[in-house]
């Protein structure tokens, strides 16, 4: 309901994210919501990064990187974003 009302609100899918991924141990609805973030905000990289740690720590090199890579097209001077790249290589 709170992504209903505002969608565009980045924080409100970060908190459901960390509420299913951490206190509800849910990865797969933790997961959703940060696509359906990225779905409903295509131009913001801050979820975008969040998912690609996610896949990282979930061992799924390829998803995280493809995630990194398109979070540094809308943010191309973050120089910790192009090192966790480099190092995903």
């Amino acid at each position: 309901k709170a992504i209903e009302n505002a969608p565009a609100q980045l924080f409100t899918y970060n908190n459901l994210y960390e509420l299913y991924r951490y206190s509800v141990g849910d990865m797969d609805k933790a997961e959703k919501i940060l696509l359906r973030g990225i779905d409903d905000n295509p131009m913001d990289p801050y979820l975008m990064i969040i998912l690609g740690i996610f896949y990282e720590e979930k061992g799924k090199i390829s998803d995280a990187l493809f995630y990194y890579k398109k979070a540094l097209e809308f943010d191309p001077e973050n120089e910790a974003l192009k090192k966790d790249i480099d190092r995903l290589k």
